[in-house]
């Protein structure tokens, strides 16, 4: 197994070799050269190449490319192919046509201590809260180290999600600070990290099919033009000049053309890897037992290999953070529901808009490879947690191929390659709790995101980032408080 000390190592420069151009994975077209580049990026695991690079996600679902991925990768780690953990197919391994999904109802260590165990600032959770506000924190020269539980980054709702870089159908409060993000983060992201987040802002539809799902969007548009929104219902024939690929019992939906969508993976990797040339640590496998305060501030984090000691600390660690910061008695009032995302094989482009539903049946988008990438809900998910991982299941899948051949019959025959799962951290009001914890000073929360922490994931770590270095915010951060939560007299 790759270890935490693994990930803080100094694996060398890259160098570029003769046979760089060498297709690895045919089906995604990664090369030899990009998955050796990767590594020197800091992507230790088959399972972040995977995410960054695609290779592995086509139609054989790493069956012929898998051993040699793994060999180059543990080539330039210096490591025996044997230490590095496989990655695992996603179900279906064989492609599922969505109308036959639709009628199923069934579904780091080496015994040694972390040298280094101080900074200015210690971050819980590398997603892509944790990996931004890293990056964030490092621009402005703090020290900053990264400890995530699992031994990939981004392995939470991060990675599990539809991509959507949306305003419409927000909560009021939280509409400034993503309207900020989209306006002056994520035009210019790609060529800020160097990685290509696939970032495309060619506007949403959300969907309604009955009279009920019109009043739903006409509610929520009309909140959103009151906070400045560019966003308008439209009937159906104006919908279907914008996708004629959608039903003809779509009676209408809301348009905010300045929305988008972008690839969750690429986007949180890249934080990543433009925080760790900032100098930030990473330490993978390094699950948090505690926090602690001394002399009345929290600057001390518990973990198996020891305690690491800080000014300050950021927790942004989905529905575990109300675990970890219970233990200096700060609650955030939360549940943990199950999220789920289904991938398709590459098909002929079709339309650029990220596209959702009054009753959120489904959401998702084309990425640039084709593949059409799909979220939704069964209605099930709020009684679904457990302390175990989140399984994909067939009732997930089939929920959302219903939701999409509803509206989309001409994806019927699209088939499914690969599912996802995991938990997201849903807040009581359904917004973030952003900024610091009262009571407790060193403290810092970024969690609660209610599904919604993708889009709006790049503006609010750059708004902590600045709430933690005294700095002025870009938006009012008030509505974010935990001290919102008041019980009931």
């Amino acid at each position: 197994m790759i270890s935490a000390n693994d990930r803080l190592a100094d694996i060398g420069p890259f160098v570029p070799a003769a046979d760089d151009d060498l297709i690895i994975c045919r089906c995604e077209e990664v090369t030899k050269g990009e998955i050796r580049k990767a590594v020197h990026a800091g992507m230790y695991t088959l399972t972040e190449v995977r995410r960054y690079l695609r290779c592995g996600m086509g139609l054989c679902q790493g069956q012929t490319c898998g051993r040699l991925v793994r060999n180059i990768i543990a080539r330039e780690l210096g490591r025996k192919s044997s230490e590095l953990e496989p990655a695992t197919g996603r179900a279906p391994m064989r492609p599922t046509e969505m109308n036959a999904a639709a009628n199923e109802d069934t579904e780091q260590r080496e015994g040694g201590r972390v040298m280094n165990q101080t900074s200015d600032v210690i971050i819980i959770g590398s997603g892509i809260i944790g990996c931004a506000a890293a990056y964030y924190l490092a621009k402005k020269g703090v020290s900053v180290m990264v400890l995530e539980a699992a031994d990939s980054i981004g392995n939470g709702g991060s990675s599990r999600n539809g991509g959507g870089v949306r305003q419409s159908g927000r909560d009021s409060r939280e509409l400034p600070m993503v309207m900020w993000g989209i306006k002056h983060i994520w035009p210019t992201l790609s060529e800020e990290l160097g990685t290509d987040v696939e970032y495309t802002q060619k506007g949403n539809l959300r969907l309604g099919k009955t009279p009920s799902h019109l009043k739903i969007l006409q509610g929520l548009t009309d909140r959103a033009v009151a906070c400045g929104l560019d966003v308008r219902m439209i009937d159906g024939e104006e919908v279907r000049k914008i996708n004629p690929y959608l039903s003809d019992e779509v009676l209408g939906a809301s348009w905010c053309p300045t929305d988008g969508h972008a690839n969750p993976l690429t986007t949180t990797l890249g934080y990543f890897k433009k925080a760790r040339e900032l100098g930030v640590r990473f330490i993978t496998g390094e699950p948090v037992l505690a926090l602690k305060k001394v002399k009345g501030k929290v600057n001390t984090v518990i973990t198996p290999d020891g305690n690491f000691e800080c000014d300050k600390i950021l927790v942004a660690a989905g529905y575990e953070t109300r675990e970890i910061t219970s233990s200096v008695e700060v609650d955030v009032p939360m549940r943990k529901q199950k999220i789920e995302c289904l991938v398709t094989e590459a098909e002929p482009h079709m339309f650029d808009q990220m596209l959702g539903t009054a009753e959120a049946d489904f959401y998702g988008h084309q990425t640039k490879h084709g593949s059409f990438v799909f979220g939704g809900s069964t209605g099930l998910e709020p009684f679904l947690a457990s302390d175990k991982a989140a399984p994909s299941t067939s009732i997930g899948a089939a929920c959302t191929c219903r939701g999409i051949m509803k509206y989309f019959p001409a994806l019927s025959n699209a088939k499914i390659v690969r599912t996802w799962a995991g938990w997201l951290d849903a807040s009581a009001d359904g917004i973030p709790v952003i900024g610091a914890a009262d009571g407790a000073p060193g403290l810092f929360l970024a969690c609660g995101f209610t599904g919604h922490g993708f889009g709006i994931g790049p503006a609010a770590a750059y708004s902590i980032a600045e709430v933690m270095t005294d700095g002025t915010p870009p938006v009012n951060m008030e509505p974010f408080r935990c001290t919102r939560f008041k019980a009931k007299a």
